[in-house]
């Protein structure tokens, strides 16, 4: 069910394809989206620039999936659920090098938590009972035999958004 919130998607057809202008030479690169191949010349800084932000909106995706699932599992759990209005810009950015750096290590959950906490501590974050950006505080940081397990389990999901997210962002990179 849509709140109104949402942007509807843009479907290309063949016939938008048809408008476009032909090809500068038969040697061009078609891009191609979804079943649709549109000849474009780009140079190698445009295609890695063009990487650049599709791995950036891909890492801000994966934050979303993330933190959607998390909420609905603090709904689940019976827990209070975050105001998303919390989520600036910045502390999105902060989730998202959160999930990069967690992504990174491939270690257990005790030492990708450990990172975590020390990235947060770093930035002059401190254990709060209640989660609070603008306070910086947040109860998870603890050590992770202090978690809750419904906290190790949202931590996990955290880390397999993150993992997921390393994957197609990789892929992107790989050209």
């Amino acid at each position: 069910m849509s709140d109104g919130t949402e942007q509807e998607l843009q479907t290309i057809t063949a016939d938008d394809v048809g408008a476009l202008p032909p090809p500068p030479s038969d040697e061009v690169e078609p891009l191609t989206i979804g079943a649709v191949s549109v000849p474009v010349e780009l140079d190698d800084g445009t295609l890695e620039e063009l990487r650049g932000m599709l791995q950036g909106a891909i890492w801000r995706l994966f934050e979303r999936l993330q933190g959607d699932i998390a909420r609905e599992v603090r709904v689940m759990l019976g827990e209070e659920a975050y105001d998303q209005r919390i989520f600036t810009d910045e502390e999105r950015t902060r989730r998202v090098a959160a999930m990069q750096r967690c992504a990174a290590l491939q270690t257990s959950d005790v030492e990708r938590h450990q990172s975590w906490m020390e990235m947060h501590l770093e930035q002059g974050w401190v254990y709060g009972e209640q989660f609070s950006p603008t306070a910086k505080t947040h109860p998870n940081l603890l050590s992770w035999d202090e978690l809750p397990a419904s906290t190790r389990s949202k931590a996990r999901i955290f880390d397999i958004c993150a993992r997921y997210a390393a994957v197609v962002s990789g892929m992107i990179a790989g050209g």
